[in-house]
């Protein structure tokens, strides 16, 4: 196994750190700590910790877009394919603490509040072509309005939003996985 490379071992280590306590409370130097490299050597590769932010968001929405549209494209049937999408997003909830993405879409610093709008906005571009080819497929119902599904999407982003509902669960995964089973199923209890 090939040894990761200095920036890769500081973006693991502030993956790890910011997943666990959020951008505010990690310093550049307790990153440092965790890859075990010199402030000066952490400033060679990130001019500062949102840029590191940033890198690491960046990366995990490429991985996740891709596995997305692997399955989209596989030869499953929609149903097999909707399943793994919840598979898939609550692996994709389980790290990052909701302190970390609560302060990524609610934070006071302008540049992390518009980055963190351009990711939602990709995410909710990427959803439009996976169901517009979904219906295009015949997968979905072909006379259901994308824009009324992408204005629901929206309602459900700011209830998993919202402070009190999320103190009725434990962690944000399975609030996020109760989310896309009531969008996917309804209240019905048979998929």
């Amino acid at each position: 196994m090939a040894k990761n490379t200095t920036r890769e071992e500081i973006i693991e280590a502030g993956r790890q750190l910011f997943f666990r306590y959020g951008l505010k409370k990690v310093t550049v130097t307790e990153i440092c700590t965790g890859a075990g490299v010199s402030k000066m050597t952490f400033y060679k590769y990130f001019p500062n910790k949102l840029t590191l932010a940033k890198t690491i968001m960046d990366g995990i929405t490429e991985f996740w877009l891709k596995k997305y549209w692997d399955v989209m494209r596989s030869d499953a049937s929609f149903a097999e394919k909707m399943h793994r999408f919840v598979e898939m997003k609550m692996e994709g909830t389980r790290d990052p603490s909701s302190e970390f993405i609560l302060e990524l879409f609610r934070s006071d610093d302008p540049e992390v509040r518009d980055y963190a709008g351009n990711l939602y906005k990709r995410s909710i571009s990427e959803s439009v072509a996976m169901f517009t080819l979904a219906q295009q497929k015949g997968w979905m119902r072909h006379d259901l309005k994308l824009e009324l599904l992408m204005a629901l999407l929206n309602g459900m982003f700011q209830v998993v939003m919202d402070e009190k509902v999320i103190a009725l669960y434990d962690n944000l995964t399975e609030l996020t996985s109760e989310v896309i089973k009531f969008f996917l199923y309804g209240i019905s209890d048979e998929r």
